[in-house]
């Protein structure tokens, strides 16, 4: 590998006082698969290039791309350098507007990068080289993101006889793939410490496209409030990764800091203070950010838990009791944390209200995917409380589990009933998590496997997930023994660790293949039938956030988020040993973008890429 015409000059470092030293190393590509430090004095003949410029394409089967493109990757020995200035983008001025205004901002993103990566500055007139990039899109009228957009996108990298222009030719069907084709492009592109240039591989060929429909990541928002700009972030380590799905869970028993259109109660009542409520324009501003960026906004409003702070107006309005067991002694009684609170089910006027709720977020948010909640409801918040055991004897309902559950699917397909008319599209799908609702021996009696997808946090292998498949609900991956975010930490209600400990290392994160959960509750044909039909919907990591806010999420997020990325995205038949060195180097360019993603080890093991390994496992 070197670079195209031009001769390597040693890297001069400033140290103490201002005095500048030659530096004494240099990297190479070591069997065209890792990169090693060597001395320059161990290289007479010149050869070496800094480190991340090594990296691009030392490895020929993919270089240092995230997640791993599932197609062919073919990447060419050279870089030309070049400066962000001399960059231009094409391709996309004549379609309509909205999908013209994706490309544009998705342009900006890129060259955003590029100028992270070298700032304007003096250059050096001999590299003062062209990339010309043209992105198009087949459909050219697509601007919202759904499971069923098509992903898919091809890069060509060639190179002109004089070695002066680099051009990048994306080709997709939709803007979503193009610009996932960008994000792939930028990865081909480090900046030269030696030269104080950017370099781009200059041939290359790449076709790809996702595995998994759904690729997202979950936070939740209520119990600790995180600002317009830390939710911004998220959604900017989603797009490196190419994970197309934010799951937003926005309210909770502690705090309901969403702007309800015409309901200013909620906030009022339900907000930790004025300062902490995402207003309609903030959800707006939200949305607007995602789309360019390849993501898609899935809120979530649960119920009948997680309901409390923000709905004990009802009595003062003259809707009775809105929810029940709020803020109840002791809580550990009526709810799995403080503060309890749970809606009145047998109040119609919860339902008039969730009608409410549900066209002011739709509103705002797209209207084929609304995650519903669903979960650790509380029975003996119901059983307590008169007002539901009345309602229930006066029905001839019966207070065990069986009568409960009954109430719950009865709620759920009220709920439904009013998401539906809220939105435009009557197909509308509603998720929910795993619950007593989705047992095995209740979940076809209550619930319509074509109005309801499936988020499962139960453990890995548990004994219900095979009646859901086989009663053909579309499903997503949450297992909270290795997808759960939040665990290992100590607890927060007493002593000892968290109740899902302990830490779930981006190793467990990347070998959570969905596929081998769907196939271990089947078969392989059985899951390769799901993927192609889209009821193998894919995974989620979540980040519940009872101990972390906006100083403290990510590093819980990222990199171990960015793990799960290209476990969905490409499903390698490899493990995690194979991807580690890609993950040490996206760690560091998510980082150079400003994402504060947790360090995985010392430095060294970059630079002697083949050394940070521990002895083989008894029997290996």
């Amino acid at each position: 590998m070197y670079h195209s015409q031009f001769p390597i000059f040693l890297l001069l470092v400033v140290v103490g006082g201002g005095q500048a030293q030659t530096s004494v190393w240099t990297y190479t590509c070591l069997n065209e698969k890792h990169c090693q430090r060597v001395a320059v004095a161990d290289l007479p003949g010149g050869g070496g290039v800094p480190l991340d410029v090594c990296k691009l394409n030392c490895n020929k089967a993919h270089g240092s791309l995230f997640p791993l493109p599932t197609g062919q990757v073919t990447l060419g020995p050279n870089t030309t350098p070049f400066y962000p200035g001399y960059v231009t983008l094409s391709g996309y001025d004549a379609y309509p507007i909205a999908v013209r205004e994706l490309f544009r901002a998705a342009a900006g993103i890129f060259t955003g990068h590029l100028n992270k990566m070298r700032p304007p500055g003096g250059e050096n007139p001999i590299y003062w080289n062209r990339v010309d990039i043209r992105a198009t899109a087949s459909d050219n009228s697509t601007s919202m993101l759904t499971l069923g957009t098509d992903e898919s996108y091809t890069l060509a990298l060639t190179v002109s006889a004089d070695g002066k222009t680099v051009t990048a030719d994306i080709s997709a069907v939709t803007f979503f793939g193009a610009r996932h084709g960008l994000e792939t492009l930028s990865q081909l592109i480090a900046y030269d410490e030696d030269l104080d240039v950017l370099q781009i591989v200059n041939t290359a060929n790449i076709v790809d496209k996702p595995v998994y429909l759904y690729r997202g990541l979950g936070l939740d928002t209520s119990r600790n409030f995180f600002s317009l700009d830390s939710i911004k972030k998220v959604i900017d380590g989603l797009s490196y990764n190419k994970m197309n799905i934010f799951h937003w869970l926005i309210s909770n028993s502690q705090s309901f800091p969403m702007e309800v259109a015409g309901r200013p109660q909620f906030t009022a009542y339900g907000a930790y203070s004025k300062n902490k409520i995402y207003s309609l324009a903030n959800m707006r501003e939200i949305v607007a950010y995602a789309k360019p960026r390849g993501v898609k906004i899935v809120p979530e409003f649960n119920g009948p838990s997680h309901a409390g702070f923000g709905w004990e107006w009802g009595p003062s309005a003259g809707m009775g009791n809105l929810v029940v067991c709020l803020n109840a002694d002791p809580w550990y009684d009526y709810c799995l944390e403080p503060p309890c609170g749970q809606l009145n089910i047998v109040n119609n006027y919860v339902y008039e209200l969730l009608g409410e709720i549900y066209t002011s977020m739709l509103g705002i948010f797209d209207n084929d995917l609304f995650h519903m909640g669903g979960d650790e409801v509380h029975m003996n918040c119901y059983n307590t409380t008169k007002e539901i055991t009345d309602w229930m004897a006066e029905n001839g309902t019966s207070t065990d589990m069986d009568g409960f559950v009954s109430l719950l699917g009865s709620f759920t397909s009220k709920a439904h009933d009013k998401l539906v008319a809220a939105s435009s599209n009557k197909d509308i799908t509603g998720i929910l998590w795993t619950s007593e609702l989705t047992h095995r021996e209740y979940i076809s009696q209550y619930l319509d496997p074509t109005k309801y997808a499936i988020q499962i946090w139960t453990e890995t292998f548990h004994a219900d997930t095979p009646a859901m498949i086989n009663d053909g609900y579309r499903v997503i991956f949450s297992n909270y023994d290795a997808l759960y975010l939040d665990c290992g930490l100590s607890a927060w209600v007493g002593t000892g660790h968290t109740w899902c400990s302990p830490y779930k290392e981006w190793q467990l994160i990347y070998d959570h293949s969905p596929h081998f959960i769907y196939a271990n509750a089947t078969n392989s044909t059985a899951a390769d039938e799901a993927l192609a039909d889209g009821r193998l919907l894919g995974g989620e990591a979540v980040l519940w956030v009872e101990q972390a806010d906006d100083q403290a999420y990510e590093s819980r997020l990222w990199p171990r988020g960015a793990a799960l990325g290209e476990r969905l995205w490409s499903d390698p038949m490899t493990g995690w040993a194979d991807a580690e060195h890609r993950m040490v180097t996206n760690r560091g360019r998510m980082v150079a973008r400003g994402i504060r993603a947790d360090q995985m080890q010392p430095e060294y093991c970059s630079m002697y890429q083949n050394k940070c390994y521990g002895p083989p496992p008894p029997g290996k």
